[in-house]
């Protein structure tokens, strides 16, 4: 990468880092030093231009900040109340009582996708009660557990949601198995 630099101007290098934390709204040192997976002390030289970073420390940054990353917010509790899941986004499992998937969603929004899964109807007839009458029940009345995972990327949601479904499409009762981007 080209040293160059102008009168008064700090080395590219050392630009081109003060220039990323600035796209990603990042202030303070410490935060930045966190999302590049740096130490603070060298951050904070490298963006008041006391040390020069090299290529690699430019690189692991950036590999850093634009990592897609899962966020666990429930890993098999109990379905709670509408109001108390996430509004966030990402990946969520329903499961049987027995643990078994039950189905597999992405969501904008977990409270609004999570209660419209609910109320889908399971694609095959199953039996129940004493008559063994063949019936298409609601997802809810099968499913006891949630899992969540918050992902801010849509394309990694919609990726981590198909392969998802692939892997466990003999149990779940999802209507595609969709597709990759």
């Amino acid at each position: 990468m080209a040293t160059n630099q102008g009168p008064g101007r700090k080395p590219i290098n050392v630009e081109f880092l003060n220039t990323l934390m600035k796209v990603e709204r990042i202030e303070r040192v410490k935060d930045s030093a966190q999302r590049c997976g740096q130490a603070e002390s060298n951050m904070s030289a490298y963006l008041n231009g006391k040390k020069r970073p090299g290529i690699g420390v430019l690189r692991k940054s950036l590999e850093n900040l634009y990592e897609w990353k899962i966020n666990p917010k429930y890993e098999m509790v109990e379905i709670p109340e509408a109001k108390d899941l996430p509004e966030s986004g990402g990946v969520y499992i329903l499961y049987d009582s027995a643990g078994r998937v039950l189905y597999v969603g992405q969501a904008k929004t977990f409270r609004t996708e999570v209660q419209q899964a609910l109320k889908k109807q399971v694609e095959t007839g199953m039996r129940f009660g004493p008559k063994l009458r063949k019936s298409r029940p609601q997802i809810r009345k099968l499913a006891r557990y949630l899992s969540l995972y918050e992902i801010e990327s849509e394309r990694l949601r919609h990726n981590l949601e198909a392969l998802l479904i692939r892997v466990v499409i003999n149990q779940a009762h999802n209507q595609n198995i969709g597709h990759f981007e």
